[in-house]
């Protein structure tokens, strides 16, 4: 079991080598083997803005455009190497939980190295998070079909956090590059510090 482990370590770092030669240089590669959570330390000021476009471009569809005001301060890019039948968990957590942050991740082809934000002509399956919850309405209570319920004491709403979250799957027998940026929300958010949890399952 260990030297199975030892192996695919190996391999994702030989991997990681030749992806780095082959990827833009404000692309950062990393390497998060199955099972095992990795965290990377950033900080927005080594990114830079970006055009929004492409992010509600409809080949992309990873944020609606009215959206684009969340992503409106610097950008920096990651990428993960995702094997067949794999997927990934990613938390973004800002080192001070004022500052608001938001998140997108999308899948493009193992021998795709070119689709790199802003220039992202098309993706298999995009995803984002900028804090934006919204709650279905309530359907009115019918007298007539619904059961009476106990009374219970109300439960406290969750502590608000400007953590985001975002989960991805890989599709069919295919590797792919797993592509995800962290991008300040306001146009002002250029320097603050923040760590991602990556989890490949």
């Amino acid at each position: 079991m260990k030297r199975k482990k030892l192996f695919v370590f190996l391999f994702l770092l030989v991997c990681c080598w030749q992806a780095k030669a082959q990827w833009s240089p404000n692309v950062n590669v990393v390497i998060a083997e199955r099972g095992v959570r990795t965290n990377v330390e950033g900080n927005l000021n080594t990114g830079q803005k970006v055009d929004l476009s492409w992010g509600y471009n409809s080949a992309n569809a990873c944020f609606p455009e009215a959206a684009r005001v969340y992503f409106r301060g610097n950008h920096v890019l990651y990428t993960v190497y995702l094997q067949p039948h794999q997927s990934a968990e990613i938390i973004l957590k800002p080192t001070n939980d004022t500052t608001k942050m938001s998140m997108y991740a999308y899948l493009v082809g193992a021998n795709n190295f070119t689709s790199v934000v802003p220039n992202v002509k098309g993706c298999i399956s995009c995803k984002s998070d900028y804090g934006l919850v919204t709650t279905p309405p309530k359907k009115p209570a019918n007298p007539k079909t619904d059961k009476p319920r106990t009374t219970e004491a109300p439960t406290a709403p969750a502590p608000p956090t400007n953590n985001r979250k975002l989960f991805i799957k890989g599709i069919g027998n295919q590797a792919y590059h797993l592509m995800f940026g962290v991008a300040g929300a306001e146009p002002t958010t250029t320097d603050s510090s923040y760590t991602i949890e990556i989890l490949v399952k």
